[in-house]
């Protein structure tokens, strides 16, 4: 809750329709009954390697093109442009201009 600023009742909410659509399962946790395991079903995991075989490919294809000089210059890419936005994230979180008046910086308690 903590990382996405989500209320219970939203998570909640989300996971219900999640469970709904048949994109994931929900089991009792043994040690915790409050708690609920979450996984994605095989039928989900199934129609998501279909949706995303194509990109897959074409992916594997751009990335075997490439030398090895030209892949460290893209992870170093990759890897700043992944650290700027955390940093950024973290900054605009605790930003006053993110947050709604009268709310308690929680995404779904309205």
């Amino acid at each position: 809750m903590e990382r996405t600023g989500l209320s219970n009742p939203a998570i909640t909410k989300i996971v219900h329709r999640l469970a709904a659509l048949g994109h994931v399962d929900r089991r009792k946790d043994g040690s915790d009954g409050r708690r609920y395991a979450l996984s994605v079903t095989p039928e989900h995991r199934r129609d998501l390697a279909r949706l995303f075989a194509p990109m897959a490919e074409a992916m594997n294809g751009l990335v075997n093109g490439m030398d090895d000089v030209e892949r460290a210059a893209v992870t170093r890419w990759l890897t700043g442009t992944v650290e700027i936005l955390r940093r950024s994230t973290a900054e605009l979180t605790g930003s006053r201009l993110c947050r709604i008046p009268g709310d308690r910086g929680r995404v779904g308690e309205r």
